[in-house]
């Protein structure tokens, strides 16, 4: 049964009504390249929109050209065929128009990239690491690091040196910065700046393992001043860990002024939403869970090669979710 244009044009409406929640989410989203919130970050969507306006008018031109073309010459308007040898004028004409157009475009692109690589004077400057599969972040100024949450002043110019540990990764922050591969063994840069104060969400943009996608980060902005309170309490003592933390420093440390060996540093472990990296919620409930069985929640990971069912007692393992808790650095 062929559809008549009455169907057609309703079918095309209720489609057009469907997607009108979807486009208008796009810049809500918590991971959404629409809501810049970073000089670098607004350059790119700049960017962006350029493509996306010059792509809509080739749409228009052509599909209009191939619809008048369609109408014009239907054959109940033209019942004889006729045959057409080609216009030079038409043929030059849309072939320099293409290349005048990818040349402006080319244009565009490396004047933002120009933009986005060229580092201001006298950044803070955080060096970001990549495992399998969480982040490491050290502030060499300040002589501190932690992991799974970038702490950074709003405001502020930052440069961000990223390596790897391991295999490629790719540090992405839509909100404030375009995504850059991490390699073992070369550091690459990036910069921005956060222009308010808040929590962006990030990812590891490369797949770089059976738990990529579980290898998430934020970054948080805040005001100078809390920023420096910040840093000033993750250079304090940590409490005395308890006994059945002796198997934890191993892989761990609790003191934000002395780096880890293998595992994340755990000083403000209490403060971060999420436990290894994004796979669970930060409760005491699921931190239990997390102790008593790793691989069970993040397979592949390396503390399960440690840390297995039955290491820790069910009294060992709330010991250390209730200390680990107290680990909190506001």
């Amino acid at each position: 049964m062929i559809m008549g244009r009455r169907a057609q044009l309703r079918l095309l409406a209720v489609a057009l009504l469907l997607l009108l929640p979807v486009l208008a989410a796009c810049g809500t989203e918590p991971q959404s390249i629409l809501d810049p919130k970073s000089n670098n970050a607004r350059e790119i969507h700049n960017l962006g929109k350029i493509f996306y306006w010059s792509a809509l008018a080739v749409f228009v031109l052509v599909e209009g050209a191939l619809v008048y073309t369609i109408i014009r010459y239907r054959q109940s308007k033209n019942p004889e065929p006729f045959h057409i040898h080609g216009n030079t004028k038409v043929e030059i004409a849309w072939t320099i128009a293409p290349a005048i157009l990818v040349a402006f475009l080319a244009i565009m692109t490396y004047s933002t990239q120009a933009k986005i690589t060229t580092f201001p004077e006298n950044p803070f400057v955080v060096r970001a690491i990549g495992h399998q599969w969480w982040w490491e972040f050290e502030y060499p100024e300040l002589g501190i690091s932690t992991a799974g949450d970038m702490y950074i002043p709003a405001g502020r110019d930052i440069k961000v040196e990223l390596q790897s540990k391991d295999v490629v990764h790719s540090f992405w922050v839509p909100k404030l910065m375009g995504k850059t591969d991490t390699l073992p063994g070369l550091t690459n840069y990036l910069w921005f700046n956060a222009e308010e104060p808040g929590e962006y969400y990030g990812q590891c943009a490369e797949f770089c393992g059976e738990q990529h996608a579980l290898m998430r980060f934020k970054v948080i902005a805040r005001p100078q001043a809390e920023f420096d309170a910040w840093a000033a309490a993750m250079k304090e003592p940590p409490p005395a860990p308890p006994q059945s933390a002796g198997l934890c420093l191993g892989c761990h440390t609790f003191d934000a002024t002395k780096p880890s060996t293998v595992g994340p540093n755990l000083r403000n472990f209490g403060s971060r939403a999420w436990i290894a990296a994004g796979a669970l919620e930060n409760t005491p409930e699921h931190l239990a869970a997390w102790l008593h069985n790793p691989e069970a929640v993040k397979p592949g990971n390396l503390m399960s090669t440690v840390v297995k069912p039955g290491v820790l007692t069910d009294a060992q393992i709330q010991e250390l979710v209730t200390y680990l808790e107290r680990l909190k650095v506001e």
